[in-house]
C-alpha cells in the first residue's frame, strides 16, 4: 500500500514531500515580511519557525495537541505562539491578521467553505491568504474517489479557483511543479527497471537504504536524497498539469 505522510516534520527532510512543503513555506516568504502571520494547520511547527525569521508575529494552529506540544518544545521563538484549534472554527477576533498560511490542509477539513469563511473573518482589511492543495487532475486522484485515504475532498484548478472567489476580492493561482530530476526519482529510476526485469524473486525489494544508496551514487541516478527546494518552482501558466495549486488571495479593504 502507498505511504501518505499527511504530517510532516524535520525528521523527514531527506524525502521529497519535506522540500515540496517546505518551498511553499519559502514562496510565503515573500508575503509575510514584517507581519502579523497565521499558520493554520502548522502541523509540527517547522513551518510556523521558518516564517518567524521575517514575520513580526506568527501563531501556529493545530488540531492535533500532540503536533502543538512538540512544536512547543521543538520550534520556539519569541516572535511565535502555538494554539491548539480548529481552522474550521478559529479562537481569533475578528480582523486579527495580515496573512493566513495554510499548506495542503484544506482538503482534510470536513467544513472547507467554513474554513475559508473563516479566513476572510479574521483577516483584516486588505490582509492576504496564501493557500495550496494537491491538483486533483495530477497528484492522487483523476478519478471520482479520491487515492489518498486521508483526504476528503479534492480539487481542479478551477474546482479551487471557483471556492476561493466569494471569499476574497483577487485570487492569483500558482502550480507547483517538479525538475526533471524530480520526475526521474518517482518514475522509477533506470536501476529500479534493471532490477524490476531481472528479478522474478523480488530480492531487490529487500535492498538496504545504504546498499541502494551507494548503487545510486555508482550507476548516477537521483533518489530523495538529491533532491533539494530548487527541484520545485511555482508558473503561473498550464497550472492544470501542476501537481499542487497554491493561490495568493486578497481580502477587500
Amino acid at each position: 500500500m502507498k505511504k501518505y505522510l499527511e504530517r510532516i516534520s524535520e525528521s523527514e527532510k531527506d524525502m521529497a514531500v519535506f522540500k515540496c512543503h517546505h518551498a511553499q513555506y519559502k514562496f510565503a516568504k515573500a508575503y509575510v515580511l514584517g507581519k502579523t502571520v497565521l499558520d493554520a494547520g502548522c502541523g509540527n511547527g517547522y513551518g510556523a519557525y521558518y516564517l518567524s525569521g521575517w514575520a513580526d508575529r506568527i501563531i501556529g494552529l493545530d488540531i492535533s495537541a500532540e503536533a502543538i506540544t512538540y512544536a512547543h518544545a521543538r520550534h520556539p521563538r519569541e516572535n511565535i505562539r502555538y494554539v491548539r484549534g480548529h481552522c474550521a472554527l478559529l479562537p481569533f477576533h475578528d480582523h486579527s491578521f495580515d496573512i493566513i498560511c495554510s499548506f495542503e490542509v484544506i482538503e482534510h477539513i470536513p467544513d472547507y467553505s467554513g474554513f475559508l469563511a473563516e479566513m476572510e473573518r479574521t483577516l483584516k482589511p486588505g490582509g492576504m491568504t496564501v493557500i495550496s492543495t494537491p491538483n486533483k487532475r495530477i497528484s492522487f486522484s483523476p478519478g471520482k474517489t479520491s487515492a489518498n485515504p486521508y483526504h476528503l475532498h479534492e480539487f481542479s484548478a478551477e474546482d479551487f479557483k471557483d471556492l476561493l472567489r466569494p471569499h476574497f476580492r483577487g485570487v492569483t493561482l500558482y502550480g507547483q511543479k517538479g525538475s526533471e530530476k524530480l520526475k526521474e526519482v518517482f518514475r522509477g529510476n533506470k536501476f529500479k527497471r534493471f532490477l524490476a526485469k531481472i528479478d522474478f524473486l523480488g530480492v531487490h525489494r529487500f535492498l538496504s537504504e545504504k546498499v541502494y544508496e551507494k548503487w545510486a551514487r555508482i550507476l548516477g541516478f537521483a533518489i530523495q536524497k538529491d533532491i533539494t527546494e530548487d527541484d520545485y518552482f511555482f508558473v503561473d501558466s498550464e497550472i492544470d498539469t501542476a501537481e499542487q495549486l497554491i493561490a495568493v488571495c486578497k481580502k477587500d479593504q
